[in-house]
Order: structure tokens, then C-alpha cells, then sequence
């Protein structure tokens, strides 16, 4: 069950938030466990006790190397075992063919919940082995940061100790619960009205001989991928945090407007945000900082291939991870100070352009597709326009556009100028035009909910 469902917005959701606010704030951990349990096995029951398994024993893996403070051998020894059983867990998922299963004789399906249950695991054992925090006493308070169903389907990765001390003490009231509310909607919107649609111009692209597509007709294709990732993953974390909010939990931000990006240093720290900080925390070692461009290098290469398989580890995504790896070294190594020098709208065309290279790589299921699809936007068909490109520049320009103006900083700051302008008006006319947009978004998921599936 997604965050978008028909079913979880308006019969799961309003009858656990009913509980949990009346419930008293030391059985709230309890609610949100268990509704967690109950959302994330809704489609896929059989996972529930793979995952309660391995958060248990990481749970009692955080108390034995705390315990392991004598003898230093033995505690490392110990931790790097405890962090290779992770990793072994999580690519027995990655590898493992789930499809060949069925229970009542529906397919499971394979969650993504799995990989942030195991990156909560890593960074709550860590944290402990190198003293950021002590253990947690209680097993649902850990349940409730490991498996809390708002972060489980996409994100944010969250670091265990900037996070602990939410499960006990949270800030509630009306004005954080609004602010959810409003983030909540604006994820839900972009999901449904953006990323739904822009997905069916690629859907329409990709059912074309690739081979025969227009060199514009390839880069729509091209740009509707980018639109598509963007607005899925933002859309979702943006209700993950709004939800997060209502339950009085601070999420960390997860994307920025990348189409405001400077460079490709600057796209990727405006892209997935916590997922790579995440990285950066527990995967890089000590001995390789302040060492120098190779060292950097290296460092670089281990995020990008945690990166490549955190998302799935397909060939594709690794060729996609390294080439924007070298691009940010390469900037990083000669093209910093030829880059600032010039003029923004430039750099912001240069990096879309390069960054579009990128994701479209990423999001093709082989290598092959991917070469062919990257000849085609470079004009291997011999024709730069059809037919095709008219209709869906037509069909799709509104849609284009408005993923353009929501991926850019535009609206972000002539919103902030009518608040700062018009108090009063934007006080009364931002709940209303929230609940129009909640209902046109509303309508376009009734519509497409069964026929897209981009999770």
C-alpha cells in the first residue's frame, strides 16, 4: 500500500491519526509501530517477519558492542561481522528472484521498505560502536525509527543519532500539524499530477521503435524520465515529511530544486540530500580524509557504488552512477573556476543537459537500451522532427511546463514574495487553493491508481 492509495488517505489514515492523537504520548510509539506493521504487509506479509527479525537481532547487536568496551579487537571485530550481516541481508534481497513466489496466489512484491530498514539498522549499530549515542532501552522506540511507515517507501534516509531524541520528546500542535498537512498535499500533487503524467509521454515514447524515433522526440523521452524520477521521489518524500509532521517528527529535506543547479557538485547536493549525506556519514573512512584528490576520489567511488546499489544495482546504474562521478571530479579537478565565471542561466542549461545523460542512463533496464536510446537522442534515425515530437509538444507542452517551473526555484520565490507582500491574502488564499489542488490531484489518482505503477 502506498502513501497514495484511495484506501490508506481516506480509511487508514484518518482512523490512525484518530488513535494516535487521543492516544497518551507514552503508547504513541506503540500506534505508530503497529500501523506501520499493518501498511508496509499489506502487500507483502511474508517480509513482515524477515524484517522484525533483523531489526531484533540489530537491536541486541547494538547492546553487545556497547557491552564491548575492554577489549578494542573484539568490539571491531564484532561490528564489522554485525555490518556484513547486513549488507549480506540486503543483497540476498537485491539478488533474490521473488517473482518465481506466490502467496494466495498473488505475486509478492519485492519492497523497497527492506533497503531503509537496513540502512536504519547500519547507522543505529554504528552510531553505538563509535559512541555517537548509547543503546536504545526500548524495542519499539527502535521499531519506531527503524520501520515508521512515512520514510519506508522512499526516503529520507535518516541517521540514528540526529534522531533519537525524537522518539521520545516531540513537539505537537496545530501549527506543525498544518505544515504537514501542506506538505503532505504538495507531495501528493506532484505525484499524481506531475509524475503520472509526465510518465505517460515516456510510456507513449518507449512503445515507438527506438531506433526510429526523432532526435526531438528522443530528448522529450529523455526529459519526461527526469521529470518522472524527480517528481516521484520528491512527491513522496514531501508526504513523508508531512506526515512525519503531523506525528511530530522532523524529517531531514531530501531534494531541492535541481533545475536551479549550478554545476553538477551543486545538482548533487540538491538531489536525494539525505540518502548521499547518509553515505558520506558511514561510508567514508577516516584514513581517506584530507589526503588529496586521489583519496577524494576514492571516497567519491565508494558512495557511488553504495549509491548504484542501494537503488538496485543494475549495470545501467552503475555505468550511470560513474559517469556522474567522473563529471564531479572532473568539475572538481579543472572546471570549478571556468564554470563560475559564466553566466548562470548557462551553467544551469549545461548541467540540465548533462544531468539529463545521466538519469536517462539510470532508468533503462540494460545497457544496450541504454546505447540506443542515447543514439537516437544524438540523431541516429537521420530525422530531428515528426510528426511524433508535434503531437506530444502538444499533447504533453502544459505538463512540460509546469514540471519546469515546480524543478526550478521560480515559483518557490514568487510565492515567497506574494507571502512577504500580501500577508493577509496569502494567510486566507493558501488553505483554499491547497484543497483545489488536493481534489484535481485527488481526481487524476482515481484515474491513473492501477494503471501506473512507478514504485
Amino acid at each position: 500500500m502506498g502513501l497514495t492509495n484511495i484506501i490508506f488517505i481516506f480509511f487508514i489514515l484518518p482512523i490512525f491519526f484518530l488513535i494516535y492523537y487521543i492516544a497518551p504520548s507514552k503508547w504513541r510509539n506503540i500506534v505508530l509501530v503497529l500501523a506501520s506493521l499493518l501498511i508496509l504487509g499489506w502487500k507483502s506479509p511474508i517480509f513482515l517477519p524477515i524484517i522484525f527479525n533483523i531489526c531484533l537481532l540489530n537491536f541486541w547487536f547494538g547492546f553487545l558492542i556497547f557491552n564491548l568496551r575492554t577489549n578494542a579487537p573484539l568490539k571491531k571485530g564484532v561490528y564489522f561481522a554485525i555490518i556484513i550481516f547486513n549488507i549480506i541481508a540486503f543483497l540476498a534481497y537485491l539478488v533474490f528472484n521473488f517473482n518465481s513466489f506466490k502467496l494466495f496466489g498473488q505475486e509478492i512484491a519485492k519492497p523497497v521498505m527492506l533497503s531503509f530498514c537496513i540502512l536504519s539498522n547500519i547507522s543505529y549499530v554504528t552510531d553505538i560502536y563509535i559512541k555517537r549515542c548509547r543503546p536504545q532501552n526500548s524495542f519499539i522506540d527502535y521499531l519506531t525509527y527503524a520501520i515508521m511507515f512515512p520514510r519506508m517507501f522512499l526516503g529520507p534516509a535518516v541517521c540514528y543519532y540526529k534522531f533519537n531524541d525524537q522518539l521520545r520528546e516531540r513537539k505537537l500542535n496545530s501549527d506543525i500539524t498544518a505544515d504537514g498537512i501542506n506538505l503532505f498535499i504538495c507531495g501528493f500533487a506532484k505525484k499524481c499530477l506531475l509524475a503520472d503524467n509526465i510518465v505517460k509521454m515516456y510510456i507513449f515514447i518507449i512503445d515507438q521503435n527506438v531506433s526510429g524515433l526523432s532526435v526531438v522526440t528522443a530528448w522529450l523521452g529523455a526529459i519526461a524520465i527526469f521529470f518522472n524520477l524527480y517528481f516521484v521521489l520528491s512527491g513522496y518524500i514531501d508526504m513523508a515529511r508531512g506526515l512525519g509532521k503531523m506525528l511530530g517528527f522532523n524529517l531531514p529535506i531530501n531534494f531541492r530544486p535541481p533545475l536551479s543547479a549550478r554545476s553538477i557538485t551543486n545538482f548533487i547536493r540538491r538531489f536525494n540530500i539525505s540518502i548521499i549525506h547518509w553515505f558520506k556519514v558511514y561510508i567514508n573512512p577516516p584514513q581517506l580524509k584530507n589526503k588529496g584528490f586521489l583519496f577524494t576520489s576514492i571516497r567519491v567511488c565508494l558512495i557511488g557504488i553504495a549509491y548504484a546499489l542501494f537503488f538496485g544495482g543494475t549495470a545501467c546504474q552503475f555505468l550511470a552512477v560513474f559517469y556522474f562521478v567522473a563529471l564531479f571530479l572532473i568539475e572538481k579537478l579543472f572546471l570549478f573556476d571556468f564554470f563560475k565565471s559564466l553566466p548562470t542561466f548557462i551553467r544551469n542549461i549545461i548541467t540540465f543537459i548533462l544531468v539529463i545523460f545521466g538519469v536517462m542512463f539510470f532508468e533503462q533496464g540494460s545497457v544496450g537500451k541504454g546505447i540506443n536510446y542515447l543514439g537516437a537522442m544524438f540523431g541516429t534515425s537521420g530525422v530531428f522532427i515528426d510528426k511524433t515530437s508535434i503531437f506530444l509538444i502538444i499533447s504533453f507542452g502544459v505538463t512540460i511546463i509546469l514540471c519546469w517551473l515546480c524543478a526550478s526555484s521560480i515559483l518557490k520565490i514568487r510565492l515567497f514574495k506574494i507571502k512577504r507582500k500580501y500577508k493577509t491574502f496569502y494567510a486566507v488564499s493558501k488553505p483554499i487553493c491547497l484543497l483545489i489542488l488536493f481534489v484535481i490531484s485527488l481526481a487524476f489518482c482515481s484515474t491513473n491508481q492501477g494503471i501506473i505503477s512507478l514504485v
